[in-house]
C-alpha cells in the first residue's frame, strides 16, 4: 500500500514544507513515562487471546528506549532479541541532540546462553550483550538488556505501562492466514545508563521511556510498522498508537491497520486505507544498496486523523546477518490531525527487507 500525494495537496493540507524548505526537528522531545504497570485500566476485564507472561525466548523481544542524559542530551535506543535458528541480537543507538551518527551491530550466534526461571521468564545473553527479564520470578516485572555499538555502550531497564493489545485482542491474522501474537507496553519508565567515548551518562528516570514490543506467532514477509506517541491537547494527553502495514505473498496485497490505546484499557482498531509516500527524500544505503523513503502520510478510516511522519536522521540502517535482512529502525517526527485537532508527536519507524 504505497501511494504518491501531489506536492501541492500536502502543502495545501499543512502536512509537507513548501519546496525547499530544511527539514527540521523539535529540539527537546517530551520523554514522559507512564504508571500504572501493564494490567493498568481494569486489563483483566479486557477479553485479551495472548498470553502477556509469555516470555520463554522466542520469536521477538522489542524495545525502543528514548532516553534524557544527565549530560542535557536526549538519545534513541533500539534493541531487539529475536530467536530463528540461532539468537539474533540487533542495536542501534543515536544521540539525538547532537544529530547523530546512528551506531548500529547486529549479530547471528549460535554459541548463546538461554535460562528459563521456573515462572515462565528468559535470560539471553550472547557475544556479550543480553536481553532479560528484570526479575526472573515475576515475568512481568520489565525488561533489562545491555550491549555496545561502536563508541557506546549500554545498560538499560525499563518497567511496563498499561498495554496496548494489537488488533483489540492481542492477536491479528498475518501473511497467509497466520495468527500473529503482539502486544506493548508504550512507554515504561526506564533506568540506567550509557558510556558514550568513554564518559558516562545517566540515565534521568523520570524523563525517559521505553515502548516494549512483544511479538510470537506469524509475520508479514515485508512491512512497515509506526511506532507513534501523539501529543494531544497541546500535550496534555498522550495517546500510543501502532500502525502495521504488512505485505502478504499469498495475496501480493499490503493490509494496514492502527491499533490505538486511547487510554489504558480502551483499545480502538482502525482500517488505514492510505499511506502514502511523500515525494522528495530519500536515503540509498551504502551497505546494503537498498532505498528508503524518509516520509509518509498515513490516512485513518476516519478522514479527521492524518498523520505526517518524517524520518529525523536519514542513515538509520541496522545492517544485516546471515538470517535478518536490513531493517530501517528510525527516529520519526509526527504531526497532523488526530479527531481533527492538530497534534504533535514522536516514534519509530521500522522498514523491513525480508521476504
Amino acid at each position: 500500500m504505497r501511494f504518491l500525494f501531489p506536492q501541492a495537496l500536502l502543502v495545501a493540507v499543512g502536512l509537507v514544507a513548501v519546496p525547499g524548505a530544511a527539514h527540521s526537528h523539535k529540539e527537546i522531545y517530551n520523554f514522559k513515562p507512564e504508571a500504572g504497570g501493564l494490567l493498568g485500566g481494569n486489563y483483566d476485564l479486557l477479553p485479551s487471546l495472548t498470553n502477556l507472561s509469555s516470555m520463554v525466548l522466542g520469536g521477538s523481544f522489542w524495545a525502543s528506549s528514548y532516553l534524557q542524559g544527565t549530560n542535557g542530551h536526549q538519545y534513541l535506543i533500539v534493541a531487539h532479541a529475536v530467536k530463528l535458528e540461532g539468537i539474533t541480537m540487533r542495536y542501534g543507538a543515536m544521540d539525538i541532540t547532537a544529530g547523530g551518527p546512528y551506531r548500529q551491530s547486529a549479530q547471528t550466534v549460535s554459541n548463546y546462553t538461554l535460562t528459563v526461571s521456573p515462572s515462565g521468564a528468559s535470560n539471553v545473553s550472547a557475544a556479550g550483550s543480553f536481553f532479560t527479564v528484570s526479575d526472573l520470578a515475576d515475568p512481568l516485572s520489565g525488561m533489562r538488556y545491555s550491549a555496545a555499538v561502536p563508541d557506546m555502550r549500554f545498560d538499560i531497564t525499563f518497567g511496563y505501562s498499561p498495554v496496548l493489545l494489537y488488533g483489540g485482542f492481542g492477536q491479528f491474522v498475518g501473511a497467509a492466514g497466520a495468527l500473529v501474537n503482539e502486544w506493548a507496553s508504550p512507554a515504561g519508565r526506564t533506568t540506567g545508563y550509557l558510556v558514550v567515548n568513554g564518559t558516562r551518562v545517566d540515565v534521568d528516570p523520570d524523563r525517559s521511556m521505553t515502548w516494549f514490543d512483544r511479538q510470537w506467532g506469524g509475520a508479514y514477509a515485508r512491512w512497515h510498522w509506526y511506532e507513534i506517541l501523539l501529543d494531544v491537547d497541546g500535550g496534555r494527553t498522550r495517546v500510543p498508537l501502532g500502525v502495521w502495514n504488512g505485505l502478504d505473498p499469498a495475496t501480493g496485497k499490503w493490509r494496514a491497520f492502527a491499533t490505538t490505546r486511547e487510554e489504558p484499557g480502551v483499545q480502538v482498531v482502525s482500517a488505514v486505507p492510505n499511506i502514502t509516500v511523500v515525494p522528495g527524500r530519500s536515503y540509498l544505503s551504502p551497505y546494503t544498496n537498498v532505498t528508503y523513503d524518509l516520509d509518509y502520510v498515513i490516512t485513518f478510516e476516519d478522514p479527521s486523523t492524518v498523520l505526517k511522519v518524517s524520518c529525523v536522521v536519514e542513515d538509520q540502517e541496522i545492517h544485516s546477518t546471515p538470517e535478518l535482512k536490513a531493517a530501517y529502525e528510525g527516529l520519526i517526527d509526527v504531526s497532523g490531525t488526530y479527531k481533527g485537532k492538530r497534534v504533535t508527536g514522536f516514534g519509530l519507524i521500522e522498514i523491513t527487507q525480508f521476504d
